[in-house]
């Protein structure tokens, strides 16, 4: 794991961008604090900063080819390295290094851009290809790691982070407004938008080449989830199969590895995979809470470990450390998300890195890629109804239709206010007809995005009045319609999954030196599964039915058969907390000052929560977004001003061989 970065000049680097590159560095030095290294030429500098875990002594980057023509930095793990590296020798090629990531460089001498479709794993890397003067960006399939740039009058500067194009006073932290109104309907902004200014991310599955010569920009989308080939076996023997050939990848590791445990199935599933699998005990890590949260499934995997022979650790996690680190953990999730679970992420990894577990594996996915959520079912089902709808084809009958209650509190006084789902429906049935042609329901059936819908233009300042609003452009389009599921798995995945999970997930995590791997997550998986639902359709069978029928033999029943909780925090103790806490910040804030929220809605929202016990729509995303863009702007604020003489910019250290 590490932080990768690079500038381009096409007038050649001056000492501003060779001060740039030493900025950069040290703006990502959260993303590998056991080393850095950088490859500078006459109009490009590339560099990294390393998390050391597969080959701590000799695996520095950049990272070279036999004749130095083709320089790489990257960030991440080639799961399947030691099958390239096998056939790489084979043909003639010397490898420097025990590097997973040393497997790219062979093979672009020797495949060029398409090097790529040999990989499997989570990666970013950057190719500089002296030979063809060219410099090739590129992100993994389901956009596991993180890369963004910036290209303007023909000088390029990319980054892992926003954070570092902020701290390195390449970027100016101004907000993008119509991010912010993604943002406020999303709860995050969906990629490729970026919540900055000017930043572009390179998007998953992608490349973005830049010609040395022309400065021209080129992109090309290599791999898409929903063009994954239709695949006619037996799902759960095929699924099971590919779990099993998982394992043995994503325990790789020359250090330690923990597994953040809760009480579900795809957690405990992980848990199971990497201790049969992995060469070094592994432990199991997981967050509670004082008191008697009905949240807290601390003891409920504590249970689990033990009988699993698993070493457990449990973080307890306290109202007012949420409130100390807020600050900190808005900032290095690098980009506004409003996740109140994000507090209890940056908690484990932290512990992790005390504890001496600089990796940590996660259940992440199993909820998006295997219809966990109900309304993800619910999508395909109202995406067809509308469809119907639009054609005199769907009976009001069909939308006025009672729902089960939910568990929780605030989705029962939800559920109560919606006449259970008589409302609703009813309203439903009139905007259907009214839906343009290639529109699906997806996002716009969470409450958020209905609160949204609702509530934004309560709050909202003159600087966002005149902004063109269109969140639901995400899930708009002829493509998505011949096969409604294949689109809904796509858009959970290139939506809520990356950047709410994935994004966090990483990024909290590499704010304390430890590397996130989420097995469910695996492009091989996500890609047999699709193809699986091609050939047979599944969203019509009870919640995540291929992925328990595929572990039954491995999981314990009674872990099987939980009542489904998610990683969900005592949110309702935190939140209000945390608005009392930051009040005079977001009535005084920036959002205030810049005119994106007013005075009055800013007054209001600080309350937190209703006199019926509910949160307060747009409040915790005020907050968050308030609090992100306020540390950005210190963050560019204590960057030095001053530069004098050569910036310091080693290569990578000299290792026999």
């Amino acid at each position: 794991m590490c932080g990768i970065f690079g500038v381009f000049n096409p007038s050649g680097l001056s000492p501003q961008d060779r001060w740039d590159l030493r900025r950069l560095a040290d703006a990502t030095r959260h993303r590998g604090p056991d080393g850095e290294g950088f490859h500078v030429e006459k109009r490009v500098g590339i560099g990294m900063t390393r998390l050391a875990i597969m080959d701590p002594k000799s695996g520095w980057q950049p990272l070279f080819s036999e004749d130095r023509a083709v320089i790489v930095v990257a960030n991440g793990e080639i799961y399947n390295s030691m099958e390239l590296r096998q056939s790489l020798q084979s043909r003639g090629h010397t490898f420097r290094t025990r590097s997973d990531c040393e497997t790219i460089v062979h093979l672009y001498e020797e495949h060029g851009d398409a090097c790529v479709h040999h990989l499997r794993g989570m990666f970013a890397f950057a190719v500089l290809d002296t030979r063809r003067q060219r410099l090739v960006l590129v992100r993994d399939r389901m956009g596991e790691k993180p890369l963004h740039f910036i290209h303007r009058s023909e000088r390029l500067v990319f980054c892992s982070e926003l954070l570092g194009l902020v701290g390195a006073g390449v970027v100016e932290p101004h907000l993008d407004h119509d991010a912010v109104i993604d943002y406020f309907h999303w709860g995050f902004v969906p990629e490729p938008t970026s919540p900055l200014v000017g930043v572009q991310t390179v998007p998953a599955g992608s490349m973005v080449r830049l010609d040395l010569a022309s400065a021209a920009l080129s992109q090309h989308t290599y791999w898409a989830l929903a063009d994954s080939p239709p695949i006619q076996d037996s799902p759960i023997e095929r699924i099971g199969a590919e779990l099993n050939r998982l394992g043995p990848l994503l325990v790789q590791s020359d250090k330690p590895i923990g597994v953040c445990l809760s009480a579900g199935i795809d957690s405990s599933a992980i848990a199971l995979m990497a201790q049969r699998h992995a060469t070094q005990p592994v432990k199991a890590i997981s967050a509670g809470y004082p008191g008697n949260s009905w949240q807290d499934e601390s003891g409920l995997a504590e249970r689990f470990a033990r009988t699993a022979g698993i070493p457990f650790h449990r973080v307890e996690l306290s109202v007012e450390q949420v409130i100390r680190d807020f600050p900190s953990v808005c900032l290095h999730r690098d980009e506004p998300i409003a996740d109140i679970a994000g507090s209890a992420l940056y908690a484990l990894a932290d512990a992790s890195r005390e504890l001496g577990m600089p990796v940590l594996l996660s259940g992440l996915g199993g909820d998006e890629l295997f219809w966990g959520y109900d309304w993800i079912r619910r999508s395909v089902h109202a995406s067809n109804r509308a469809r119907r709808r639009r054609e005199g084809a769907a009976s009001i009958f069909e939308y006025l239709k009672i729902r089960k209650p939910p568990l929780s509190y605030v989705g029962l006084l939800r559920w109560l206010a919606d006449g259970g789902g008589l409302v609703s429906g009813w309203r439903y049935w009139a905007d259907d007809a009214k839906l343009p042609p290639d529109q699906l329901r997806f996002w716009d059936l969470s409450p958020e995005f209905d609160e949204a819908e609702n509530g934004l233009g309560g709050i909202m300042g003159e600087a966002l009045r005149d902004t063109p609003k269109d969140p639901r452009r995400y899930f708009r389009g002829p493509g998505l319609w011949p096969r409604v599921d294949i689109s809904i798995t796509d858009l959970i995945c290139s939506t809520y999954l990356r950047t709410n999970g994935l994004t966090q997930t990483d990024r909290l995590f590499m704010a304390q030196g430890v590397e996130s791997r989420v097995p469910l997550v695996d492009a091989r998986l996500c890609e047999t599964v699709v193809g699986l639902r091609k050939a047979h359709p599944d969203h019509h069978l009870p919640p995540k039915t291929w992925l328990k029928q595929a572990l039954a033999q491995a999981v314990p029943p009674e872990v099987m058969n939980r009542r489904k909780t998610g990683f969900s925090p005592p949110w309702r103790n935190w939140i209000p907390r945390l608005l009392r806490a930051n009040q005079s910040q977001i009535i005084d804030g920036i959002l205030v000052s810049k005119g994106l929220v007013t005075r009055a809605a800013a007054e209001r929202l600080v309350r937190g929560i209703d006199r019926f016990g509910r949160p307060v729509p747009l409040a915790f995303p005020v907050l968050v977004l308030e609090t992100w863009i306020r540390g950005m702007l210190d963050v560019r604020q204590a960057r030095a001003l001053q530069c004098v003489g050569e910036p310091n910019l080693p290569g990578p250290p000299t290792v026999a061989a």
